[in-house]
């Protein structure tokens, strides 16, 4: 997960953005648990086609 700020354009206010790559269960997690949190909250939800990271449960940088 990736933490940063950002502006919103509508209210001018500095918020923060979270950059999360999970499966869709984990997604409606996080979507129910954000909307306890912050029912005004915006949630951008892009489907990945892959991730690449030299351990974990990615796929391996150096196989092609």
């Amino acid at each position: 997960m990736s933490i940063s700020s950002v502006i919103g354009t509508r209210t001018n206010k500095e918020n923060p953005k979270l950059i999360c790559v999970c499966s869709s269960k984990e997604l409606l997690l996080i979507k129910n648990f954000v909307a306890t949190i912050d029912k005004d909250a915006f949630i951008n939800a892009v489907p990945v086609l892959s991730v690449w990271r030299k351990s974990g449960d990615f796929n391996d940088l150096e196989v092609e």
